[in-house]
């Protein structure tokens, strides 16, 4: 199995030599797809940018996702404290199985009492954004560290309310967070494609975990190739609970 930039929706596809892994014995394609984009995340935001330790309190947003879960799971095997958000009580169930602490469900209307309760946090992943950036930076501890993940708050809602999310998306000013000691960083995946051994430490420990009954990557749904546009909506939906494959 491989990483690919792009290109990976499709029957053959090019990878560079250093980021093409073999299958062991007993794991199924469907499996170690699920692998290198979600598990390669979760592990660097928790392992790398958000510098975890054992005990270390961490609050994940969306996370019975692809990389919510695969985080999950992680922060179970790391001997850290996690407390996941999710969005409905069928992904509290999830969180729940992969090993959460303590689940939220936002649907709740003041979940983020809730969240301020479980506080301050050492780390927190956070794939949403907008206001919920600078209500998590006020969590933190001091010395704590939120990872930017991404924006799924600006998702599928078109492209004028789509800017006004940005727009409404706080600045962060280094002069405040040096006052408490807090951090903030970004991880884009995408951009690290030169640093062949952060995917493959993140890989090797995955499939450590697997194998020794750890660790599982969780499939919420499978597409056959034809109806990838499908796959996407489901993504687009925030609906999904754990990775969506692509199969011939």
């Amino acid at each position: 199995f491989a990483l690919t930039r792009w290109g990976g929706f499709a029957e053959m596809a090019i990878s560079r030599e250093e980021f093409v892994y073999a299958i062991p014995s007993g794991l199924g394609f469907d499996e170690v797809a699920g692998i290198p984009v979600n598990w390669t995340t979760a592990h660097y935001a928790l392992t790398g940018t958000g510098h975890v330790r054992q005990g270390d309190r961490v609050l994940i947003h969306a996370a019975a996702g692809g990389v919510g879960l695969a985080a999950t799971q992680i922060a179970k095997v790391l001997g850290l404290k996690s407390i996941g958000v999710v969005s409905s009580e069928k992904k509290k169930d999830a969180a729940i199985a992969a090993g959460a602490d303590r689940v939220i469900v936002s649907e709740t209307k003041r979940y983020w009492r809730e969240i301020e309760r479980g506080g301050p946090y050492d780390v927190i992943l956070d794939s949403v954004g907008g206001r919920g950036i600078s209500k998590g930076m006020r969590l933190l501890a001091p010395g704590g560290r939120l990872v930017s993940l991404g924006m799924s708050n600006t998702s599928g809602k078109g492209r004028l309310l789509a800017g006004l999310r940005v727009l409404t998306t706080p600045w962060i000013h280094p002069l405040l967070l040096l006052r408490e000691s807090r951090s903030f960083s970004t991880l884009n995946l995408a951009r690290l494609e030169n640093r062949a051994d952060i995917f493959l430490r993140a890989v090797t420990d995955t499939l450590r975990w697997i194998s020794e009954g750890k660790a599982r990557v969780h499939i919420g749904a499978r597409y056959p190739l034809a109806r990838a546009e499908d796959a996407l909506r489901l993504l687009l939906s925030r609906s999904s609970i754990g990775k969506a494959i692509l199969t011939k």
